[in-house]
């Protein structure tokens, strides 16, 4: 009866993983976030546990996972919709070298030693630190590098209908710039963009689809 029960608990965490990752639009269980790494911590505890434990029947078991999936999805939903919310959860990317400058107060900031520093350099092909032009830490912990010489890395201004502030800095432009420009191209509500990415001093804005179609349909109409 035991392992009975175990077989049944291990094949609904098995499906329960299965409908969470294709509910959230997740394809792997890679953590992308901190919120990503945490879920999946308690995830495999909540399986783990459980599994093994008799005194928590199968009804309850759903139930846990159940729930610990619907809040990791309304995390998810939530920081895809409000980038000040994802940055509250998650966490913000943080500048390092700016300009050639190094920010020795944001090392600090982000618990990041000299020794790690340059073994993410090294990882990413930096040898010298006379190299680098920009250097940000995102959220994840990955380094993003530009060097002396290279072209400026594209910054998407706006993601998901929402600015996001920090790439707005670094393009040196402010809000009322990035919505004068949205009004050039006929665009009078940043829940019309999907993104808008700045790159050579030139901003390409990317609608979302349905009014994508629209255009392609309107141009159908007139053509007739």
């Amino acid at each position: 009866m035991f392992y009975l029960s175990v077989a049944v608990k291990l094949t609904i965490g098995f499906i329960c993983l299965l409908l969470y990752l294709n509910i959230s639009g997740r394809t792997q269980l890679a953590p992308m976030s901190a919120t990503d790494q945490i879920g999946n911590y308690v995830l495999g505890a909540i399986i783990g546990g459980i599994i093994y434990n008799p005194g928590v029947s199968v009804l309850q078991f759903i139930a846990v996972i159940s729930m610990w999936s619907l809040l990791m999805i309304l995390t998810r939903i939530i920081k895809t919709r409000n980038l000040d919310a994802k940055g509250i959860i998650d966490g913000k990317p943080v500048l390092l070298v700016d300009h050639e400058k190094i920010l020795t107060d944001n090392f600090r900031l982000v618990n990041l030693s000299v020794p790690d520093f340059l073994l993410k350099l090294r990882q990413n092909s930096v040898h010298n630190l006379a190299e680098l032009e920009l250097v940000w830490i995102e959220p994840n912990g990955q380094l993003t590098i530009q060097k002396k010489g290279e072209t400026p890395i594209s910054l998407a201004l706006i993601e998901d209908g929402n600015i996001n502030r920090f790439n707005l800095d670094k393009a040196f432009r402010d809000e009322d710039w990035l919505m004068a420009e949205l009004g050039k191209q006929g665009i009078q509500d940043l829940s019309e963009v999907f993104c808008a990415e700045w790159y050579s001093n030139v901003l390409t804005v990317y609608r979302y689809n349905p009014q994508v179609e629209e255009k392609e349909n309107d141009g159908a109409e007139q053509a007739k």
